[in-house]
């Protein structure tokens, strides 16, 4: 029985042989911001400084890392529009309301602190 190769995946591979410049250098880049916000539920775009960094670094093809070292902080990648905006928060405020009592918040009761 002959084996067959799967159409899609010989197509990549010659898109990629014929469109991948060879390697010669991995760059890599680490820059690390802090954002203080005034809200419990809070968007900041941080696209200008990302964009500085990408311009600052000089490579042209690449991929970019963003992420939250705090726990109840999140990265999402959206449009910044600022009627999805207010949607997002008005949901986020429905699900978890700022003026309610959460547990991880209650110092007298926490035994890990």
């Amino acid at each position: 029985m002959a084996q067959t190769s799967h159409p899609s995946r010989a197509l990549k591979r010659e898109l990629l042989s014929e469109t991948s410049a060879p390697a010669t250098e991995l760059v890599i880049v680490s820059e690390r911001f802090e954002y203080a916000t005034q809200h419990s539920s809070e968007f900041v775009d941080i696209t200008a400084d990302v964009r500085a960094v990408i311009e600052r670094s000089g490579v042209v093809v690449g991929q970019v890392l963003a992420a939250s070292a705090h726990t109840t902080a999140a990265v999402t990648v959206q449009e910044h529009e600022p009627l999805l905006l207010r949607d997002m928060a008005r949901v986020l405020d429905r699900i978890v309301p700022a003026d309610d009592y959460y547990e991880h918040n209650d110092f007298t009761i926490r035994t890990d602190v």
